[in-house]
């Protein structure tokens, strides 16, 4: 009697054991270790095509430890309007992929742009160039994009 007892006692401690691994294991993935700001000025193709192919790259080499913020303002703004379909399908590879896209709404102000006109999925912030310093003097990577 004992014995079975002793292997009760054994057995609940296992599946208790057991379950408390199962929770911990299922707990929320680790933050990114890289955060990296493509700061992005430019309108010229070529230099958007650099830029997504330097984040896809970047994507690929981190895989799901980086996070990728892409600044655009000044004239690159029309790149992000949602008619503009040069490069509608990879930005919103790249979007699905975790990459965020971040317009300046002073830039928009100058330009008579509208949230309205821009792909669903672009975040807005007050000012670029303020977004671009504060992740800086958060600890993320720079990196310029285009030309």
């Amino acid at each position: 009697m004992k014995r079975l007892l002793l292997f009760l006692v054994a057995m609940s401690l296992i599946s208790m054991a057991m379950a408390a691994q199962a929770t911990t294991s299922k707990s929320a993935p680790a933050a990114p270790h890289h955060h990296i700001l493509v700061d992005l000025t430019t309108v010229i193709s070529d230099g958007w095509a650099l830029t997504l192919s330097n984040v896809e790259g970047l994507k690929r080499y981190f895989k799901d430890d980086v996070e990728i913020e892409v600044v655009v303002h000044g004239p690159a703004v029309s790149m992000l309007h949602k008619n503009d379909d040069d490069f509608a399908a990879r930005i919103l590879h790249l979007h699905n992929a975790g990459v965020r896209f971040v317009i300046g709404t002073a830039t928009m102000d100058m330009t008579n742009a509208t949230k309205a006109d821009m792909f669903p999925f672009v975040e807005f912030v007050p000012s670029a160039a303020a977004e671009i310093v504060l992740k800086q003097e958060a600890g993320w990577s720079y990196v310029k994009g285009g030309y």
